[in-house]
């Protein structure tokens, strides 16, 4: 396991190509419920997009890993880790939880409804609500 980070920090997760005002308003809920936790407002986020490997026929990418990031910080996350997805699609729910998140200090995290992550998708909102030290909020999309 990594070592962990010392702040205190709330996440939002996502691919977040082309952000959006849907982006734009689970963003601006993250840093009202960072700001009420004492913590940083952080976004994490895949590269290369999800959707090219699921999907033969996707070629259509909405902004540059580089633009990506520059949008989520005007939106207002102090932190932005982009993370590898040729490895974290491999891996399991727990695991995410433990070595992606825990690491760097998560201890609060929103996300959409109907978020999933980890190995064939088969990590969600229960799984991040049921794991310890994690308090999850979620937000229907727009």
């Amino acid at each position: 396991m990594q070592k962990v980070s010392e702040k205190r920090k709330a996440a939002v997760i996502g691919v977040f190509d082309g952000v959006h005002r849907g982006h734009a308003t689970l963003i601006s809920a993250l840093v009202s419920q960072a700001r009420k936790r004492n913590m940083a407002p952080i976004a994490v986020t895949f590269d290369p997009l999800p959707a090219l490997y699921f999907n033969p026929h996707f070629h259509f990418i909405l902004s540059t890993p580089e633009e990506k990031i520059g949008k989520l910080h005007e939106c207002g996350v102090e932190e932005v880790v982009s993370l590898d997805f040729s490895k974290t699609r491999e891996i399991s729910p727990a695991y995410f939880i433990e070595n992606q998140l825990l690491t760097r200090n998560v201890g609060f995290i929103l996300v959409g409804k109907t978020f999933r992550f980890g190995y064939k998708r088969k990590g969600d909102i229960e799984t991040l609500r049921n794991h310890p030290g994690l308090e999850v909020m979620s937000m229907p999309k727009e």
